[in-house]
């Protein structure tokens, strides 16, 4: 007897959300930005510079470039100076 059982298929945003809401220790926020997707992208992708003005317990943050893959290994420092290297760069992160 087979059975067939529903696919549900998650866009990337979707996705992120069901993966902060299971692990512990996350924390999500999602805002809605009105304005053209060009202009919010330039200051979106642009973490190095960004970030650290948006999340102010974040000093400084460094994107390495990742051979082959779309993750990228980042460093941060917090405000206080504690250095945190990113789960990205380990295997199956």
């Amino acid at each position: 007897m087979s059975q067939h059982w529903p696919v549900a298929d998650l866009d990337p945003v979707r996705r992120l959300q069901v993966i902060a809401a299971t692990t512990p220790g996350v924390i999500y926020a999602e805002q809605h930005i009105a304005g053209p997707f060009g202009n919010v992208w330039a200051v979106a992708s642009d973490l190095e510079n960004e970030l650290p003005s948006i999340i102010t317990d974040v000093r400084t943050w460094i994107t390495a470039s990742a051979a082959g893959g779309y993750r990228h290994p980042h460093k941060a420092a917090s405000a206080c100076g504690h250095d945190w290297t990113s789960c990205c760069a380990r295997a199956g992160a």
